[in-house]
């Protein structure tokens, strides 16, 4: 949640949502941020720089990608698993 609040601040995003994903070899999880608003290739350099200057040098955010809309339950809460599900390793 902290994450994710902090990356709200940067303008060009309205929605994100931040997963772990395991690696297919073992190892610790990736951190992948998805995110909703303007599709930009210096979004994974701003979220690095945000979360190391802001909340913890040690979070690493290893990738993020740009999404329409984020998978939502009847609720509305994230659907975090169907993110997990749909994320390729490149």
């Amino acid at each position: 949640a902290q994450i994710e609040e902090l990356i709200l601040e940067l303008p060009y995003i309205n929605e994100a949502a931040a997963i772990g994903v395991s690696q297919h070899d073992g190892g610790p999880s990736r951190l992948v941020i998805c995110y909703v608003g303007i599709e930009t290739k210096q979004a994974l350099t701003d979220m690095q720089k945000l979360i190391k200057s802001k909340l913890n040098p040690l979070f690493k955010v290893n990738e993020c990608y740009y999404l329409e809309k984020l998978p939502r339950t009847a609720s509305n809460k994230v659907m975090r698993r169907k993110l997990r599900e749909n994320y390729q390793y490149e």
